[in-house]
């Protein structure tokens, strides 16, 4: 598997693992911390979260952690954009220019 498909699907997989926790956490807004965990949203989530860490570590294992770990702000702009599809939040200006801010820094990491 090429190096920047592993980093794709960590990033991919963390994005859904935040969109799938905010789901489980708002399932439960008066509860305590035990019944958050009673949420399939939550368990998916955590899940996410442990097979993109597995796709990160071997991401890790192949390349530069200076190449790798500016990836992991991509995160920021796929949480903005899920959060406006699943949970109607708005996107500013400020989101916008800020997210073509990191891409542009991982552009130019990356030349």
């Amino acid at each position: 598997m090429p190096n920047y498909i592993l980093i794709l699907i960590s990033v991919l997989l963390a994005a859904a693992g935040q969109l799938l926790l905010k789901k489980g956490a708002i399932s439960f807004l008066n509860a305590n911390i035990f019944t958050i965990f009673r949420s399939y949203f939550t368990w998916f989530g955590l899940i996410c979260y442990f097979l993109g860490s597995l796709s990160w570590i071997m991401a890790l294992s192949k390349m530069k952690l200076t190449t790798v770990y500016p990836f992991a702000s991509l995160v920021y702009v796929l949480v903005i954009i899920g959060a406006y599809f699943f949970f109607n939040e708005k996107i500013t200006i400020s989101l916008v220019i800020g997210s073509l801010l990191i891409i542009a820094g991982l552009i130019v990491l990356n030349s």
